[in-house]
């Protein structure tokens, strides 16, 4: 099985926690959360993602 490239994966997902959640249990039928907490764990996971992501660009330095 081919790997895909990180850049590649989350322009395929997105943002939306439920995709992410039903990867994730097709992949990992048998570790699989119940499908609340499974959405949330990822829900919380992307926003941190985008919230470390906007704090990142306000402490850049101006390029200008």
């Amino acid at each position: 099985m081919d790997r895909e490239r990180d850049i590649d994966l989350l322009a395929k997902m997105g943002t939306d926690a439920a995709i992410w959640a039903a990867a994730y249990e097709e992949r990992f039928p048998d570790k699989t959360p119940d499908w609340g907490t499974l959405v949330g764990w990822f829900a919380n996971a992307i926003e941190a993602g985008r919230t470390a992501g906007r704090e990142a660009q306000e402490y850049e330095p101006n390029s200008s």
